[in-house]
């Protein structure tokens, strides 16, 4: 599962670099076999210096990165939105825009009051006070 993930990965990384959002050099392909020894090579790279990380930390940051996608996701529903209110769509949500904003808006509040209140001065999570475990501490 893992390589196939990384494999799948590899080829976004490609992908991207044949449209132009990344860099040219990671479309590069070997010779003798067609893979993307570019996008291989760095994403190993990253894979190798994330397993240095702590068990936590990985989870805290995959859940990070996951966050901002789908705010990004949300917010890009938003903006289609209002930029083209009359575009044919299968799948219309039956609300005016002010209900998605206030719902986006009060996610981003919830987001940076839990962060705000999980984080102490040294930058490490204090378990017993985060309002996602359920438990205060005392």
């Amino acid at each position: 599962m893992f390589e196939a993930h990384m494999s799948s990965g590899v080829f976004q990384l490609h992908g991207m670099a044949d449209l132009g959002l990344l860099p040219s050099v990671f479309s590069g392909r070997a010779t003798c076999t067609g893979t993307p020894w570019v996008a291989i090579t760095t994403s190993t790279a990253v894979t190798i210096t994330v397993s240095f990380l702590s068990f936590d930390d990985i989870v805290a940051t995959d859940n990070f990165l996951y966050s901002l996608g789908t705010l990004l996701e949300f917010s890009s529903f938003l903006w289609l939105r209002a930029k083209y209110p009359t575009l044919k769509r299968p799948y219309q949500v039956p609300l005016p825009l002010p209900v998605p904003s206030v719902f986006l808006a009060y996610v981003c509040a919830s987001w940076v009051e839990s962060i705000r209140n999980c984080s102490r001065a040294d930058h490490t999570w204090d378990r017993g006070a985060c309002p996602h475990e359920g438990v205060q501490s005392q």
